[in-house]
Parts: structure tokens; C-alpha cells; sequence
């Protein structure tokens, strides 16, 4: 077993993102979403602390210099993988998150048609 420093730890955030927003997607409690499979434990854990700093700074500003470099590198990694998410996926109207891709909705069964070529479904 290979011990893992997270929050310096770049590459591993960078794959643990991605997973763990699509995990939190498909959860039905997003509060309660068991985020194991998607993250080692150290990773779990501080990608909850970015999530809570990210949280804080949408509330009042951060100033940069109160943050460590691990922090600043790790919400800026977490904030282009959350745009990433959110350029590859919608919203049904039930509120069910969708790949862009997909043709109907698991949740409720609305039913999206793509666009010839677009690869995008709305």
C-alpha cells in the first residue's frame, strides 16, 4: 500500500473529482452520498475541506494569502472539474442530473432527442 499526501497530492485529485461529482449526481440524498468508492480516504477527506472552503468563498470572499498553496492549487482543480461537469451534463426538469448524451431521463422518463451531429441532448 503506497501512503498518499492529499492535499499535495495533484493527480489523485484531479481523477477523485470527477467521480465523486458523478457519484453525487446520481445520489438520491447528495448530503448523505457514500463518496468511498470514488476517493481513498485521505482524498475523501480533503476534498470535503475544499468543497467547505469553496462553500465559504461563494458566501464572503477568501483572501488568498489566508490560504495555503495546497489549498489555492486544490479549489482551483475542484472549480475546473465542476465546469467541466457542468459543460457535459444538464438538468431534467425532475431535477435528475443528466450526461449530455443521454435520451431519456432514469428518474421520471422524459424522453431527449439529439440534434443530428451535436453529440448534445436538450
Amino acid at each position: 500500500m503506497k501512503a498518499v499526501f492529499a492535499p499535495t497530492d495533484y493527480e489523485g485529485l484531479q481523477a477523485a473529482i470527477p467521480a465523486l461529482l458523478d457519484r453525487a449526481a446520481r445520489a438520491k440524498d447528495r448530503h448523505r452520498m457514500d463518496c468511498r468508492a470514488a476517493a481513498s480516504l485521505a482524498h475523501e477527506l480533503w476534498l470535503g475541506h475544499l468543497f467547505a472552503l469553496d462553500e465559504m468563498a461563494s458566501v464572503t470572499p477568501l483572501a488568498p494569502e489566508a490560504l495555503s498553496e495546497p489549498e489555492l492549487r486544490g479549489l482551483a482543480i475542484l472549480r475546473r472539474a465542476r465546469e467541466k461537469f457542468r459543460a457535459e451534463h444538464f438538468q431534467c426538469r425532475c431535477g435528475a442530473i443528466l450526461p449530455n448524451y443521454a435520451g431519456f431521463c432514469g428518474q421520471c422518463g422524459e424522453k431527449y432527442r439529439q440534434p443530428a451531429g451535436s453529440g448534445t441532448v436538450r
